[in-house]
């Protein structure tokens, strides 16, 4: 929304280099990852949501993630974990 304000390039940069390794740390090998997220911050607390296997309601229509994108993260799962959605991607 507009009365969020912009984290500054350095914080960004931070942030970014730690949902990474979250995303890293929390892949299994059998289950995959998430495929989207949202951090929030309410000036004492950070909260950290996750969507697995669809977009959740919070996910912005405008931002949604490249086939590409979903195609490399379902290719990382194995059958067991992908959801039915993901024979529909391109191989």
């Amino acid at each position: 929304t507009s009365d969020q304000a912009p984290l500054i390039e350095t914080l960004m940069r931070s942030l970014t280099n730690v949902l990474n390794e979250l995303h890293r740390a929390e892949a299994g090998e059998e289950s995959g990852a998430w495929i989207v997220a949202r951090v929030r911050f309410d000036g004492s607390r950070i909260t950290l949501d996750r969507g697995f296997d669809s977009l959740p309601d919070w996910y912005p229509a405008s931002g949604r993630p490249t086939l590409r994108a979903l195609t490399w993260e379902m290719q990382q799962r194995s059958r067991r974990w992908r959801p039915a959605w993901a024979t529909l991607l391109p191989s």
